[in-house]
């Protein structure tokens, strides 16, 4: 995210662009590198209840992970449930819930300038943003209980009862 505030910088966007940042600090990486641009804001931890309404205050999730041990990340669904395009990076398995240019973006993960052009997008074109939250929203069915029990339904039939 660095690289990334550069580049908001150098284009001159640094001043419309808030990004704020939720989890546990598992290192000082946030006070180091961060915490003097007015930019970017540690919010703190979120209790399990307060995702959902968290998300909803945003027009974008931002998340340019590039974990290891990355698997299926929560978040990514919880966003799209709320309708927020997704500016992810392209690692892991990002690009089973985010199709880009359709409710998101999938970054070069680490490649600033891949951000940079995704924030533009977002913050200049309105009417893409909203499409983006629209099908953010639609893509969030494929992960519900009532869709996962359709498929189960289908690959089992009528032998078992999931209405329990």
């Amino acid at each position: 995210m660095v690289e990334v505030s550069k580049c908001l910088c150098a284009s001159g966007l640094s001043k419309m662009v808030k990004i704020d940042f939720y989890g546990q600090k598992k290192d000082d990486y946030f006070d180091i590198y961060l915490s003097d641009n007015p930019m970017f804001e540690y919010k703190g931890e979120l209790q399990p209840s307060e995702v959902v309404l968290t998300l909803k205050q945003y027009d974008v999730l931002i998340f340019p992970s590039h974990y290891e041990g990355e698997g299926c990340p929560g978040i990514l669904v919880e966003a799209l449930s709320v309708g927020l395009p997704i500016i992810a990076s392209d690692w892991k398995y990002n690009d089973e819930f985010i199709i880009d240019g359709v409710n998101g973006f999938l970054c070069d993960t680490f490649n600033a300038k891949s951000y940079l052009k995704a924030i533009e997008i977002i913050l200049f074109d309105k009417h893409l943003r909203l499409q983006m939250s629209k099908h953010a929203y639609w893509t969030s069915e494929y992960y519900s209980v009532e869709y996962a029990k359709q498929r189960l339904q289908g690959y089992v039939g009528n032998s078992i009862n999931l209405n329990k």
